[in-house]
């Protein structure tokens, strides 16, 4: 399966777009100089080695990377789940994995509830992934709507 135009429209606005490189200070935190950093990040939630302090895009160059990356995330879905998904189901998991990584995605609970065939149950795995930088709460209202679109009809 691919993500959707509604599964891309979801996670642009769940991720926002920022041109200017920015350190999401929720990543990996890696010491520089003494201080503890999380990650660079640029355009539609964009890392990687390619990413550097001062660095500025475009929005064109901000969508292209997007769309090499959710093929990552998407080849983590279809390779990893092995039972039927809507395509809200999809696109909703595209959200969710493209936010906590697809190795965190391959050890989850989530996963393993979903290949029981235990939607209901997997569905509620969303609430569980809800801090960022140590602080709870944060990523709420995010998988609030993650969990929507996995169990819209």
């Amino acid at each position: 399966m691919e993500i959707s135009q509604n599964g891309i429209d979801l996670l642009k606005k769940l991720e926002g777009c920022k041109l200017h490189a920015y350190d999401d200070m929720t990543g990996k935190k890696v010491s520089v100089n003494g201080v503890c950093k999380g990650k660079l990040t640029i355009g539609i939630g964009h890392t990687g080695n390619d990413v550097f302090k001062g660095q500025v895009i475009t929005q064109e160059q901000a969508e292209s990377l997007l769309k090499v990356d959710i093929k990552k995330t998407e080849n983590t879905i279809n390779n990893c789940v092995e039972i039927d998904l809507t395509q809200n189901q999809f696109d909703s998991l595209c959200c969710f994995v493209f936010n906590i990584g697809c190795n965190a995605f391959k050890r989850s609970t989530m996963l393993k509830l979903l290949n029981k065939g235990l939607y209901k149950e997997a569905s509620n795995c969303f609430k569980d992934w809800h801090m960022a930088n140590g602080k709870p709460h944060v990523l709420d209202n995010r998988r609030k709507q993650e969990c929507e679109l996995f169990l819209k009809q």
